[in-house]
């Protein structure tokens, strides 16, 4: 221990210069070593941070994640932007496995752009930062979620999709007044992302707006068919309720079903997708009330929506069969 300690800086040299990722062996190895020299070196690993070789700097950024140096945060910040897109996401994920709630503006910050085209040829460190604030949050149960909120309100769509997808992802019933906020922003990927958060939370308030969406003529059948599958989400978290005798939940979860029913039976020149996302929830859903609207998309111009009203109606028949019986 003691010539290990005495010659330290040799020893962190060394292995940020040969830890590799994927040989996890090494690395619990490496970890192993530096938990039992503790103080004595972590130092030494933040330090590295500051030098120029890239491939001992992100090494070292990854040994700060995994052993959740806290004193590595603002550093870490600072390398957010680097030069070398391995060290830009080493060090986000490093901030979420370290869980500090400071290091939140920052990582959204790298959102906050102005290139409209940064979503696409940035894609992967976008999902990196997601993640990153996800893994912080979930490590602090009782932490406030005001500043995401206030981040929905930004004018960067970039931002607020990626706030509506984060929501999403955590999941829970107190994101959904400000994700509802959101329905009627003009911008598609904001839209989309809120209309799929909501549906993974799966709460069943934003059920009327949702249903206010699909129902829409001007609305694009995306966002149409994208609300169809939140909407069966929130059916899937719910249904067993109806079960439970809870009167409020089943007739509102009757009433929706009723009104696609309706929905899919009027609306002849729907897009087929939409129709599709409609059939498959009226066949796990639907009950007899749903047979005519199904039977009047036998006939559909499309032929796969001919295929699956004729299959939903078949399932529908079997469930009421067994039901009787």
């Amino acid at each position: 221990m003691e010539n290990l300690i005495k010659h330290k800086d040799i020893l962190l040299e060394n292995i940020t210069q040969i830890l590799k990722e994927e040989d996890s062996d090494l690395v619990d190895a490496v970890i192993t070593i530096i938990t039992i020299l503790g103080k004595n070196v972590e130092k030494g690993i933040v330090k590295l941070l500051l030098i120029d070789d890239f491939i001992v700097k992100k090494n070292a950024i990854v040994l700060c994640g995994r052993l959740k140096l806290k004193n590595a945060v603002d550093f870490l910040i600072s390398n957010l932007d680097n030069i070398y897109n391995e060290v830009s996401i080493a060090a986000i994920e490093a901030l979420g496995e370290i869980g500090d709630v400071s290091a939140v503006p920052e990582l959204l910050n790298v959102l906050d752009i102005e290139d409209v085209s940064f979503e696409y040829t940035d894609l992967d460190m976008k999902l990196y930062i997601i993640d990153a604030i996800k893994r912080i949050y979930q490590n602090n149960q009782d932490i406030s979620y005001e500043y995401l909120y206030d981040s929905l309100r930004k004018e960067n769509n970039t931002v607020r999709e990626s706030v509506a997808f984060l929501l999403g992802e955590i999941g829970k019933d107190e994101f959904v007044v400000p994700l509802s906020d959101l329905l009627n922003v003009r911008n598609l990927d904001v839209k989309k992302n809120t209309i799929i958060a909501l549906g993974k939370i799966g709460n069943i308030k934003p059920l009327e707006d949702l249903l206010k969406i699909v129902e829409d003529e001007t609305v694009y059948w995306l966002i149409k068919k994208v609300s169809i599958d939140a909407i069966y989400n929130i059916f899937q978290n719910n249904w067993y309720k109806t079960k439970d005798d809870k009167q409020e939940i089943t007739r509102t979860l009757h009433k929706n079903v009723a009104n696609l029913a309706d929905f899919l039976r009027t609306m002849e020149s729907e897009n087929y997708k939409v129709k599709l996302s409609i059939i498959k929830l009226l066949e796990n859903f639907g009950g007899e009330p749903a047979l005519e609207a199904l039977i009047k998309r036998v006939n559909d111009f499309h032929r796969v929506v001919r295929i699956y009203a004729s299959n939903a109606i078949r399932k529908i028949e079997e469930r009421l069969e067994l039901e009787n019986s």
